[in-house]
């Protein structure tokens, strides 16, 4: 995501209005507002433009980069392959940002930012064992 117009284009192609933006991505309503009101090339800092991006994206936004006729957006395909099997973690790592996401149980999370692959598995598991251990409290509360 690099304009303006394409920050509005996903968020209307999604049907989110800017509070749900806000929340998705952990940016403030007044900074989703800030980002939309500029014209071009969005400025802000890198943290919040990643933060609100990783959000369009696990959406199903696909940002399309300039190639002659501007850049834009688009929906990526809803897959037709049966979803994975529950309780199953998903490890995904970035080896130039460092940004490690972590899927279980279908639920999507932002790990942080690490030095090395083993270091965002290392946190990732961590996360799998907390949703266990929080998982059989719902289902024996007094065991």
């Amino acid at each position: 995501m690099q304009t303006s117009d394409q920050l509005r284009a996903a968020r209307a192609l999604i049907r989110w209005d800017q509070k749900i933006l806000a929340q998705r991505s952990g940016v403030s309503v007044p900074t989703i507002k800030r980002l939309e009101a500029q014209s071009g090339i969005l400025s802000a800092n890198v943290p919040t433009l990643a933060a609100v991006r990783r959000a369009l994206e696990s959406a199903g936004v696909i940002f399309v980069a300039e190639n002659g006729e501007g850049a834009g957006v688009r929906l990526r395909k809803h897959s037709i392959q049966s979803a994975p099997p529950e309780n199953d973690l998903v490890v995904e790592f970035d080896q130039n940002s460092g940004e490690c996401f972590a899927t279980c149980d279908g639920a999507r999370k932002f790990m942080g930012v690490f030095e090395t692959r083993e270091l965002a598995e290392t946190a990732a598991e961590e996360y799998q064992r907390e949703l266990d251990w929080h998982k059989a409290k719902l289902e024996h509360p007094k065991g």
